[in-house]
């Protein structure tokens, strides 16, 4: 139907895909996250027009939660006890169009400048980890490769090779090639970045930041093979 549509009717076929491709499912708490999320202190930062919230747990160092597509930071909260028994503080965020964050949409490019907004606020001086998740991690990755911030990042199931996992799935719905490449290069007028040159992968090289991939071999949603090869070529990359 969507191949149908994109010959026949693109500008149809231009919001069917944004909306089906490009909004995420707002994640539902549990009880409990509720009321972990109600104890925290809350902040935000206004980002691209949206406004988008964080939230904080405990005193010192902190370790900042990126999640993934269809996620919330509250998702990490199995690791929080462990760290604010160390000293540590945490801080997790709802990216643009998830959880608590404003906006229907959300994309790659939306969420890096969400990360490197933050990193340039005064919010970020006590923040000395990351710990990110699959699109998240693709964030992180471009945020690093652009503002070289001195941060320790934990990615856990990172999507490095993001074009062609993009790209994999317009082509198996069947969306003619030349409608989806518009699309991005929408997306890459807006917000000024390039699915080709800040395809994850291609900017590990240039980040100094250590680096621990944690990936499943049998991943079936993000291919381990992308994470075992970036560390096999990067020496500053440990899986």
């Amino acid at each position: 139907i969507l191949s149908f549509i994109g010959y026949t009717l693109p500008p149809l076929a231009y919001f069917l895909i944004k909306y089906l491709f490009f909004r995420p499912v707002r994640y539902k708490l549990s009880p409990y996250e509720r009321f972990l999320m109600e104890q925290a202190e809350s902040f935000s930062l206004k980002i691209h027009g949206k406004r988008v919230y964080f939230w904080k747990w405990g005193h010192g160092p902190a370790v900042l939660f990126a999640h993934g597509w269809n996620g919330s930071g509250i998702q990490f909260h199995l690791f929080f006890d462990q760290l604010l028994a160390a000293g540590y503080s945490i801080i997790a965020l709802d990216a643009p169009g998830h959880g608590q964050s404003q906006g229907l949409t959300s994309s790659y490019f939306e969420y890096t400048d969400t990360l490197r907004a933050f990193f340039k606020s005064d919010r970020a001086r006590e923040v000395k980890a990351v710990i990110a998740h699959s699109f998240g991690a693709s964030a992180v990755i471009n945020m690093l490769g652009k503002d070289k911030h001195d941060l320790a990042a934990v990615l856990l199931a990172p999507a490095l090779e993001l074009k062609e996992l993009l790209w994999t799935t317009f082509d198996r719905y069947g969306i003619p090639r030349r409608l989806y490449q518009k699309i991005i290069a929408r997306y890459e007028d807006r917000f000024g970045y390039s699915i080709t040159a800040d395809n994850p992968h291609r900017l590990l090289g240039g980040i100094t930041s250590k680096i621990v991939i944690v990936h499943d071999r049998d991943d079936l949603a993000t291919p381990y093979q992308g994470s075992f090869q970036a560390a096999q070529d990067q020496e500053h990359i440990q899986l």
